[in-house]
């Protein structure tokens, strides 16, 4: 029979012996823990060095690029150039990539920037500030995946700068720098990106004043009607329109939805531009130019006989007239002449 010591004792064995078993688990647990943590260690520091020397082998492919953040302030501060350290793109077609401008500034190491912008650009420019012998070239798509030249200028000088071009929101660009080397390759160099980012328009446009080159003249002359001070922005549609009279009715002109046009008309016609913001749907209405005709005034000339245009004959003078001297004779043209002549001197 137990007596309560002997239960007591019993009871605290047993709670050592179930604390010392805590302990065991628990510092299992601490150890496969940590062995697990530095197997994920291992495999992520692994998957970073591959990564990287897949940057390193390929940092001027499309697919690793340098991005441009498309909400970029332009124009731009300048930018750094990034160069890669193999000839990745050749303009030779294919996976060498489209040919742009002049494929002999495309063989160094070059530099290869994508841009995605958020809204529509015009007048878009990049500026290059570094080494020389360094081409520039845009394209809309990957190079090596079919992409579209857009622009490209080269040469020895240190700075150039791209012609201006239109970028489409929403629409993926590529920007290389390259050499004909040597240099091996555009670094070190700057550049800055600029252009006008053209902001949706909103509420009503601007009426806008029109202008013509002549407003009045012959049938079938040539003329360019234009307007001034229209709203800019995305999401606004021109339309030119042409009536008989000042009041109209008016009539849309097919094609005519830019700013200027050049046209001709034989009547009298009168014109007006058109803006609408499409956001807003709200419209605005130019002022009015016209075209006046001169009919037949001093634009039409007397009829001449069609044997004349044709004729391999010679057209003789027949007679000459000066005041009350009359000479009529039949193919002597010089005897005429010679007449006049002697006739004037004697006078």
């Amino acid at each position: 029979m137990l007596n309560c010591r002997q239960i007591i004792v019993i009871n605290i064995k047993n709670t050592l012996i179930c604390r010392n078993y805590y302990f065991i688990n628990q510092k299992q647990n601490i150890m496969k823990k940590m062995y697990h943590d530095l197997v994920k260690d291992a495999r992520i520091l692994l998957f970073s060095i591959t990564m990287l020397i897949s940057i390193f082998a390929n940092a001027t492919t499309c697919p690793n690029a340098t991005i441009i953040t498309g909400s970029l302030t332009l124009p731009s501060a300048a930018i750094t150039l990034s160069c890669g350290t193999t000839n990745d793109i050749t303009g030779l077609g294919g996976s060498g990539g489209t040919a742009c401008g002049n494929v002999n500034y495309m063989g160094g190491n070059e530099a290869l920037y994508v841009y995605t912008p958020n809204l529509n650009i015009s007048g878009f420019t990049v500026a290059y500030n570094g080494v020389s012998y360094v081409g520039i070239t845009v394209f809309q798509g990957c190079p090596t995946s079919g992409g579209i030249c857009l622009t490209s200028v080269s040469g020895s000088a240190l700075t150039k700068t791209t012609t201006a071009i239109s970028l489409t929101a929403g629409t993926t660009y590529y920007i290389m720098f390259d050499t004909w080397p040597s240099p091996t390759s555009p670094c070190p160099g700057t550049f800055v990106l600029n252009g006008t980012v053209l902001l949706p328009c909103t509420g009503t446009p601007n009426a806008g004043l029109a202008t013509i080159t002549s407003s009045v003249g012959c049938p079938g002359n040539a003329i360019t009607v234009s307007a001034a001070g229209l709203s800019t922005g995305t999401g606004l549609n021109l339309q030119w329109q042409s009536a008989t009279a000042s009041t109209g009715p008016w009539a849309n002109i097919t094609g005519a939805t830019a700013s200027s046009f050049a046209t001709s008309t034989t009547t009298t016609t009168f014109y007006r531009i058109v803006s609408t913001c499409t956001t807003s749907a709200l419209s605005a209405t130019s002022s009015v130019v016209s075209y006046s005709v001169n009919n037949p005034g001093p634009c039409v000339c007397n009829a001449y006989p069609l044997i004349y245009s044709s004729t391999t004959f010679d057209e003789e003078i027949t007679n000459v007239t000066i005041g009350s001297l009359n000479n009529s004779m039949l193919h002597q043209c010089s005897m005429v002449v010679i007449l006049l002549s002697f006739d004037i001197f004697s006078l």
